[in-house]
Formats: C-alpha cells, sequence, structure tokens
C-alpha cells in the first residue's frame, strides 16, 4: 500500500490549504444562518409593534395612545384593600408643576360646564360592546347588570342634579353605543370642548373579596395636576361627608398606572371609583336606588365645593 509521508512539504500544504477551506466554508455557513435568523428575528418584532400600535391597548400617555379606556379604560383588578394595584399607599405627593391658566369658557350664559364621563359602554375596536367588569361578581349577580350600566346609573343622576343646580353638563355618552371610542378619544373630547371641570366615573373590582368602598384618582402628569389634586381632596371630604356613597372612608390615589382616561386632561380632573363590584357589601348598597342617589349627590357637593372654593 502506497503511503504519503506525513512531512511530506506537499501534503503538509495539501493538509493547511484543506483546513483553511473547511474554515471559510464553516464560516459562510456561520455568517448567513445568523443573516437569516436576524431577519427573522426583525421581521417578527416589526410585526410585534405594528399589531401593539394598531390595538387598543393602554399605553403611559393619553396623548400617544394610552391606557384605555384600558384601549379599553378599564381599570384593571386591585390587589389589595387599602392601596392601589401595586399595594401602594395613597398618595401624599404634591405636583410640582404650576398650573396653567384654565382654558377660557366661550359660553355667553356663564354657566359652568360640568364633563361626566360614564366609563365604558362604547365598543371596542372589533366592533364588541366594552362592557367593563362585571361577569361573575355579587353586583351581577344581584341586578343582572355590568360596569357601564352602573357608571351611567350614577352619571345620569349626577347630570340631574347639576343641571337642578344651573349647571351646563356634557355627557360622553348617554347609552350603550356601538361607536369605537379609545382614551384618546375621550381625552381630546373633553379638551375641544368648553368644559370647565371633568368627572369620570367608574366601579372597581378585586381579586380580594374583602376590598370595598369608594376610591378617587388623580394624574399629576396633567398641565392642571395641583387643580386635580385640590379637587381630589374637595371630593373625598365631600364624599366622606355624604351618608351611605362609602363604606369606608374614601382615600385619594395618583397616577395609577392603568387609569389613562384623566392624563392630558387639561382642566380640573379626577376619576372616581364608587365601590367594589366585587364586594358582597358593596354589591348590594349599589343595586339600589338610594345609594345612586347618594353617590351622585356626593360627587355633586365635591365638584361644587371645588368650584366654591377656587371661584376667582
Amino acid at each position: 500500500m502506497n503511503r504519503i509521508p506525513q512531512n511530506d512539504p506537499g501534503f503538509l500544504a495539501f493538509q493547511r490549504k484543506l483546513r483553511s477551506e473547511n474554515r471559510k466554508r464553516r464560516w459562510k455557513r456561520t455568517a448567513v444562518i445568523s443573516a437569516v435568523v436576524v431577519l427573522i428575528l426583525g421581521l417578527l418584532a416589526g410585526g410585534v409593534i405594528w399589531i401593539y400600535r394598531s390595538a387598543d391597548i393602554p399605553n403611559a400617555e393619553p396623548n400617544d395612545a394610552p391606557l384605555h379606556e384600558t384601549p379599553n379604560d378599564t381599570p384593571s383588578l386591585e390587589t389589595g384593600d387599602g392601596g392601589d394595584e401595586n399595594n401602594q399607599p395613597p398618595s401624599t405627593s404634591t405636583p410640582s408643576n404650576d398650573d396653567p391658566v384654565d382654558p377660557p369658557n366661550d359660553r355667553d350664559d356663564g354657566k359652568t360646564v360640568v364633563y361626566i364621563d360614564a366609563g365604558h359602554g362604547f365598543a371596542n375596536s372589533y366592533g364588541v360592546a366594552d362592557k367593563g367588569a362585571g361577569d361573575g361578581t355579587p353586583y351581577h349577580e344581584l341586578t343582572g347588570k355590568h360596569e357601564s350600566d352602573l357608571n351611567l346609573d350614577v352619571a345620569f343622576k349626577l347630570k340631574e342634579l347639576l343641571l337642578e343646580k344651573g349647571y351646563e353638563v356634557i355627557m360622553m355618552r348617554e347609552g350603550e353605543s356601538a361607536e369605537h371610542v379609545t382614551v384618546n378619544d375621550r381625552v381630546n373630547r373633553v379638551n375641544n370642548s368648553i368644559a370647565d371641570i371633568f368627572v369620570s366615573i367608574h366601579a372597581n373590582s378585586s381579586d380580594t373579596p374583602t376590598a370595598s368602598g369608594a376610591r378617587l384618582y388623580y394624574s399629576t402628569l396633567n398641565v392642571a395636576a395641583m387643580k386635580c389634586q385640590k379637587y381630589a381632596s374637595v371630593m373625598a371630604d365631600a364624599l366622606n361627608a355624604t351618608e351611605g356613597a362609602s363604606l369606608k372612608k374614601v382615600n385619594v390615589f395618583t397616577d395609577r398606572p392603568d387609569v389613562a382616561v384623566i392624563k392630558g386632561i387639561r382642566i380640573p380632573t379626577v376619576l372616581v371609583e364608587t365601590c367594589f363590584m366585587t364586594s358582597a357589601e358593596d354589591a348590594a348598597l349599589a343595586a339600589t336606588e338610594e345609594w345612586t342617589v347618594a353617590m351622585a349627590t356626593g360627587i355633586c357637593l365635591g365638584i361644587e365645593n371645588y368650584l366654591a372654593q377656587t371661584a376667582g
């Protein structure tokens, strides 16, 4: 058998050439595979971003496709009693930004204009009615109603009380609607109106059945943050002073991540979580006409007291 000496210069050169060609082939194969993987990941990332921007998904600010109103404006489930969804205590922070001049009221009659938002009630981006919370809660078991219905009941009673006192009222909605309205749309509607003050009405839910009572939210991210803080404080005092409105003392919270409808509005703004639909005690109250009147009365008193304290 013929053998090629291992120390033959020609054989060694051949081996080096063969190894070099093998390395080049491996490098090219690795480079092609890497390029294909990067391309696939890029396409997937682009698709995810496109889907995210196209959907009604709450973001950080209402001016760039916020939280909806959670795209839908549904506040997420609370995780405990006495704090927000991250178990944070009620806020004691003081906004540092200066308040701007309130937008002028262009009405000739000089009436104060109150904008009322009954949370949910519009269709989502798929044309399905956004009823908010309700299914499986004690409130739904008692009444067959969802959050959007409860919000509207309180909003209508509040409208009635405000009109009786001589205020002008704008309603975000006056029934269930097939129209798709995002959180940004709600914020823009308020900012483009002649309203002097805004209130958004919701009902709460929690994984903790003992969580109960009304809660208030305002945002330090608004240009009118100082006014919002004052408004929320006065509103809490008014609800606490209204018998039958809340099972517990009404606390004020701020900058809850999923509450977007109160962010970016240029007038005094507050969101009222009227009760916990997941609480048997709250549900029993909220199912009555007396509670609806008490809650609307407390909110109306809060609006009146705030406007009186800030007049001039």
